[in-house]
């Protein structure tokens, strides 16, 4: 299981949030994930690698990045 914490500047409303977890249980159904709209942050544990879930979200217009 990986865990990473995402910085996504783009993720600012309740739409956005619900585009994030749809492209993230589309890598992983078993993904595990915490949205945080005020600080722009997602944790997530999951099976998928670094590269396909920044690439994923990168495509859906949600550019992230890593922050621990």
């Amino acid at each position: 299981m990986n865990t990473y914490e995402l910085v996504l500047p783009n993720m600012s409303c309740n739409h956005c949030a619900k585009v994030v977890t749809e492209t993230l249980t589309k890598l992983d159904p078993q993904v595990k994930l915490r949205i945080d709209l005020h600080v722009r942050k997602v944790w997530i544990e999951t099976l998928a690698e670094e590269a396909s879930v920044l690439e994923a979200l990168d495509e859906e217009g949600y550019p992230a990045q890593l922050t621990a």
